[in-house]
């Protein structure tokens, strides 16, 4: 903003010595990112639960009801390969936070909340939870459209235009045969939203069109919710959203490779070599408690799950490449064990295992809602949960001012509407706070102080330190925009006018502010100009 400082600075804490390894560690920081793309910055205690922080950020996505709140996990994804990894609920987010980083940069994991674990009845998701079963349906979205093996033309075109009528409820059956329309959609809506890479660079823009119009005929008439279960059940045969497949073997010495299947139609299968339909070995309902523990067996080092089976006399055990793929198997078995069972209380018994899990042992009597007041946002789309006050979306509050307590002092800079001045406004607690008042100078058409007051407007979104906080409005002409005032006015003239005197030390210090200013706005999806 014209006339102060937009990110403020502050004076340089004691010298400390620590690694920015620690420090992130001590701050206890997450960035969860969502279907949209979004993220969800949280903040939280050093005991807090994996759970409490996937119940958090599932209550950002919207408002309403979560029916099935247990349907969501998190998943860490490594960002530079495939690999996957996902994190039990009774797991203490500070320690997986310092077992992956000490294998990988921070900068190279990525958390993902998604939905895991499906009821056998996608019908029963939609019409008990709406906001759940969109989610799912957004990720099923995403996931194909990432595919990177080839999708059949006709599928991919077909699933395009469902898509689109979706996206577009109003969208007339000729409507794709105007020029202008198609350009709209591929220049300004994208058509990597409907369809994979692979198909776009496969074809020109204008034979693209013509398969797109031939088809899109055929789905005019379908409604929002139809459009989504057609989607979902075309897209299954290429994307087999309903179950997750791992490369094991059945036994723990001599074994038996197989592919263990798990979803809530097949429950507990195995695929062979020469099988084309999974066989099936067990119900989530029978299920009685779950196991994994590394073992030590002449050929060498194996990780074991171990699930006990009701009506049956000996454990059945499952050899795993990695303790990771255990774990990562245990987890959606217990997943879909709690969904049946309509329990919160874990199958997953975790204290034989030989090598130390990130998850903590299993209480029946574990609250389950145990940590969750130690959760505080810090970005994007979340209402605020806050002890501490930093790092949140303001709490909704009413920002008009009454004029009489404001006063008006000398001009210290210019803005696009009017001059800023500086100032003092008087609070209810009759504090005297310095400020700083944007002037609107022209206000003859109404669109101009509309216009002014958009920016306060977006100002009022954010709560964070290094971002200049709106005091509130005076919308009666004229209009004033009372802002917090930056004492040492604007940045880069602060920065000029002190280059020899600031050192290296507060140089970096400055840098490392405004980054994580920046980082804020981003995750609220607003471009600093």
């Amino acid at each position: 903003m014209e006339g102060q400082t937009e990110e403020r600075t502050k004076s340089p804490p004691p010298a400390k010595v620590s690694s920015p390894t620690t420090e992130a560690l001590e701050t206890a920081i997450l960035k969860v990112y969502l279907n949209s793309g979004s993220c969800v910055i949280v903040k939280f205690a050093i005991d807090t639960f994996v759970k409490t922080v996937v119940q958090a950020v599932s209550s950002q996505i919207a408002c309403g009801t979560r029916v099935f709140e247990s349907l969501y996990g998190i998943r860490l994804a490594h960002t530079l390969s495939d690999d996957v990894y996902w994190i039990h609920g009774e797991s203490i987010v500070l320690q997986v936070v310092k077992k992956y980083q000490a294998l990988l940069s921070i900068d190279e994991w990525r958390y993902e909340l998604r939905v895991r674990y499906l009821p056998s009845d996608l019908r029963e998701l939609y019409e008990k939870d709406k906001i759940t079963f969109h989610y799912f349906y957004e990720q099923v979205k995403n996931d194909y459209l990432k595919l990177k093996c080839n999708v059949d033309q006709e599928l991919a075109l077909q699933l395009c235009c469902i898509e689109i009528r979706r996206f577009f409820k109003d969208l007339s059956h000729i409507a794709l045969d105007k020029k202008s329309n198609f350009e709209y959609l591929e220049r300004d809506v994208g058509l990597h939203k409907f369809l994979p890479a692979a198909v776009i660079t496969a074809h020109k823009p204008k034979a693209l069109r013509k398969l797109m119009q031939s088809h899109m005929k055929k789905f005019v008439s379908l409604s929002e919710v139809d459009c989504m279960f057609k989607f979902l059940r075309l897209v299954h045969p290429v994307l087999l959203y309903d179950r997750e497949i791992f490369k094991c073997a059945l036994g723990g010495g001599w074994s038996v490779p197989i592919e263990l299947v798990i979803g809530p139609d097949l429950g507990i299968s195995y695929l062979t070599d020469r099988a084309t339909q999974p066989t099936h070995m067990a119900s989530f309902q029978q299920v009685q408690s779950i196991h994994t523990i590394q073992s030590e067996y002449e050929s060498g080092c194996k990780a074991i799950l171990q699930l006990k089976i009701s009506g049956t006399s000996e454990m059945l055990s499952i050899s795993c490449p990695t303790l990771a793929v255990a774990e990562s198997m245990a987890d959606l078995i217990d997943g879909y064990c709690r969904l049946v069972h309509k329990t919160q209380t874990s199958f997953w018994n975790k204290r034989n295992g030989r090598t130390g899990s990130l998850n903590s042992p299993n209480s029946d009597n574990a609250d389950d809602n145990s940590g969750k007041k130690e959760i505080v946002f810090l970005g994007d789309s979340s209402d605020l949960i806050d002890d501490e006050g930093d790092y949140s979306t303001p709490v909704a509050r009413d920002y008009e001012l009454n004029r009489g307590d404001i006063t008006l002092e000398e001009i210290i800079g210019e803005g696009q509407f009017g001059d800023v001045h500086k100032g003092t406004y008087k609070s209810k607690d009759s504090m005297s706070i310095p400020v700083a008042i944007k002037t609107c100078k022209v206000e003859s058409e109404e669109s101009v102080g509309e216009k002014f007051l958009e920016e306060a407007y977006i100002m009022q979104q954010f709560d964070h330190p290094h971002i200049t906080r709106l005091i509130g409005i005076c919308s009666e002409s004229p209009i004033w925009i009372v802002m917090e005032l930056a004492k040492h006015g604007e940045m880069r003239a602060y920065l000029q006018n002190n280059q020899s005197k600031l050192d290296l030390a507060i140089l970096i210090l400055y840098a490392y502010q405004l980054s994580t200013a920046l980082s804020y706005l981003e995750c609220r999806k607003f471009v600093h100009r």
